[in-house]
């Protein structure tokens, strides 16, 4: 279950504030491509308004046939239904429970038998390594099990593409690694496309198939992991190699 994303041509300004500007980027059927870009380049932003929380200025974002720049938001909210969204902390609801947090999709968009929901809880959560913490609270989980738990909600509405937000953000090395594995080995086993932004780089290149330099409002390169780190281009050289000098001199305050 996937489907293909394109952008054409993408703005996106908060009053005098230019933070997208002629965006332009396809994501294939079961591709799972991730944006790299400074902190406060407009990764987060751009992941928002292909998930439709946050509506472009110019532009068109489609989802497989559908323009969700066109759509009212009764319309918009229907199309969410096929999106799952794993955000940067997680964003687990503090006084639910493990299954509570996986099933709060479910239980808000279909009326369905509590021995249902029961199970696709606890196959979602077998399928992030979590099985038998449903009763748990998310104050008795480490951060890696809580970027789990977003990721085992955000799957139980079996959705046809789903958006991370930073997910190896705070993460030590053996920890985003393992969340590197799961994004890999849930696009395997379910074939959803899957859209990263991350400022990570050594993540973003152990496991995406494409990945994406959003800069100065952007893309100004999409390609393989192997020919991004091949890229003579200054500006992703500097990113990349984490240099103080080049042609990046300032960082932007855009969120």
């Amino acid at each position: 279950m996937s489907v293909r994303v394109e952008v054409r041509d993408l703005g996106l300004a908060v009053g005098d504030r230019v933070i997208l500007k002629g965006v332009e980027l396809v994501v294939q059927p079961g591709e799972i491509v991730a944006v790299l870009g400074l902190s406060g380049s407009g990764k987060t932003s751009l992941l928002r308004c292909l998930a439709g929380l946050l509506r472009p200025t110019s532009g068109q974002i489609r989802i497989g046939e559908v323009d969700l720049a066109a759509l009212s938001e009764a319309a918009l909210n229907d199309q969410r239904r096929r999106m799952g969204m794993v955000f940067q902390y997680a964003a687990l609801f503090d006084s639910l429970s493990v299954y509570e947090n996986v099933i709060f999709g479910l239980r808000y968009h279909q009326r369905l038998p509590e021995a249902e929901l029961r199970a696709t809880a606890a196959a979602r959560l077998a399928a992030v390594g979590l099985a038998g913490t449903e009763a748990l609270l998310p104050a008795q989980l480490s951060g890696g099990m809580r970027k789990r738990v977003g990721l085992a909600r955000a799957l139980a509405t079996q959705p046809q593409i789903v958006f991370y937000d930073e997910p190896t953000s705070g993460l030590d090395p053996v920890g985003a690694g393992l969340i590197d594995e799961l994004i890999v080995r849930v696009r395997d086993e379910t074939g959803v496309t899957s859209v990263i932004v991350s400022h990570d780089v050594a993540s973003v290149l152990r496991h995406a198939d494409r990945v994406a330099f959003l800069y100065d409002g952007y893309i100004r390169l999409c390609d393989t992991p192997a020919r991004v780190r091949g890229s003579s281009d200054p500006v992703v050289q500097q990113f990349l190699e984490g240099r103080p000098d080049g042609p990046i001199t300032s960082l932007s305050t855009i969120s």
